[in-house]
């Protein structure tokens, strides 16, 4: 009698432990990453381990800028109508070799993240009140994570041994920035005329 009992509460165990640890369930989350966002990113690649600042601009126009490792700390890459270019402190220089691997990793990154953002609503399996996407590009398959309101957790490619983290997400800066300079225009604007005035007043 007793084994028969035991053998329920395993048999029991084991379905409650395959429930929990299923892959989730249907659903869709909301994205709001059409307009100019940034967010800090924590990355491994391979045997590269840093972090970057990551920019999306507008217009399939993304920045990263390296603050780890040693190697590569201040180094600026702009991705722009499928070319990237390297910068350092104004200086533009090719792609180094060390950067190649993320560099390729943030080009498939930027592209998830930009098919994401079109329809503004995400398939995906709700595990822990996150979105988990698991697809393929042409370099293979990625498990992109968003949380409830769409903000990018994670990016994972195990073909590429990429593994990335992000936090800090921030919408809006790129627009700020922008209107903060219109502002400045029109200011300039107000003086030109006012001086004009004044010298025809004289």
């Amino acid at each position: 009698m007793k084994r028969i009992v035991y053998s329920v509460l395993t048999g029991a165990m084991v379905l409650s432990m395959t429930a929990c640890s299923g892959g989730g369930t249907d659903g869709t989350v909301s994205v709001s990453l059409s307009e100019p966002y940034s967010m800090a990113a924590e990355f491994t690649c391979g045997e590269l381990v840093g972090t970057a600042a990551l920019s999306y601009l507008g217009d399939d126009a993304w920045e990263a800028e390296f603050s780890a490792p040693d190697s590569l700390a201040g180094v600026k890459l702009a991705f722009l109508d499928g070319n990237v270019t390297a910068s350092y402190k104004g200086l533009t220089f090719s792609v180094p070799q060390t950067a190649i691997p993320v560099k390729t990793s943030l080009g498939q990154l930027f592209d998830v993240l930009e098919d994401a953002a079109e329809d503004g609503t995400v398939s995906c399996k709700i595990k822990d009140d996150s979105c988990v996407i698991e697809d393929a590009v042409d370099a293979g398959e990625y498990t992109l994570t968003l949380d409830k309101n769409g903000t990018p957790l994670s990016f994972a490619m195990p073909n590429q041994n990429l593994e990335m983290t992000f936090s800090g997400f921030s919408g809006g800066a790129a627009q700020t920035t922008a209107a903060a300079g219109a502002t400045t225009a029109e200011s300039t604007e107000t003086t030109v005329e006012t001086s004009e005035t004044a010298a025809q007043a004289e």
